[in-house]
């Protein structure tokens, strides 16, 4: 199990031309197993009434028998932004956490 004083978790965000361009870069990093846990890379365009956004994540999570039901795992999500009525994607995700 990994505990949580041996992993160091970052996160940069950034935005261009009054927040129409922008992304977010996201890692976690397990120190005493020199591994890569999560990485997520965000970038989105956001135009007067209408945006999108591109998502790609990765996990690698320590070989730990029975303790991880998918323990690798890489993703890309493409959604659409409506002004007033939310955000339109996959089945699958790129809904909640820290999307834009």
């Amino acid at each position: 199990m990994t505990n949580a004083n041996n992993v160091v978790q970052t996160t940069a965000d950034f935005r261009l031309k009054q927040s129409r361009f922008g992304g977010i870069v996201s890692f976690v990093y397990d120190i005493s197993k020199s591994i890569l846990i999560n990485q997520r890379y965000v970038g989105f365009y956001n135009a007067q009434c209408c945006g999108v956004q591109f998502e790609y994540q990765a996990y690698d999570y320590p070989n730990q028998p029975n303790q991880f039901l998918l323990p690798h795992d890489r993703r890309f999500n493409m959604s659409f932004t409506l002004a007033g009525v939310g955000s339109f994607s996959n089945f699958f995700g790129a809904f909640g956490g820290s999307t834009y």
